[in-house]
C-alpha cells in the first residue's frame, strides 16, 4: 500500500532540506524515496520561480508592533493591501488564514 502525501508535508520536508539536511537523511527520517523529495524539491522551487511568493514566519517581540509601511499581499489569485499602521498580528494572523485556506 502506497503513502500519499500531501503538499504541505513536502513543503515542510523541502524546507528542510533548504535550511542544509541532506535530502538522504531526511528522506530516510520521513519514510520517502530520496529521489521523490529531490523532484518534489525541484518542483517546489520551479512554482515559487514563477512568481508565487512563500510565506515566511513571521515574530513579533514587544507589546506593540505595526507595519510601517504600507504593503501589498497576493497569492493564488488574492490581493491584500495593508495600509501603514496596521497591528502586526493582525497581519500575521490574517496571512495565516489565507494560508490555511489556499
Amino acid at each position: 500500500m502506497t503513502v500519499r502525501h500531501d503538499r504541505e508535508f513536502w513543503e515542510r520536508a523541502c524546507l528542510e532540506v533548504r535550511r542544509g539536511a541532506k535530502v538522504g537523511e531526511v528522506a530516510r527520517r520521513l519514510g520517502v524515496k530520496a529521489r521523490t523529495l529531490q523532484w518534489w524539491s525541484w518542483k517546489l522551487r520551479e512554482v515559487a520561480d514563477a512568481g508565487h511568493a512563500e510565506f515566511l514566519p513571521v515574530v513579533v517581540e514587544g507589546r506593540s508592533a505595526a507595519v510601517t509601511a504600507g504593503l501589498e499581499l497576493e497569492t493564488n489569485g488574492v490581493r491584500i493591501r495593508v495600509e501603514t499602521g496596521a497591528d502586526v498580528r493582525y497581519v500575521a494572523e490574517l496571512v495565516a488564514a489565507i494560508r490555511g485556506a489556499c
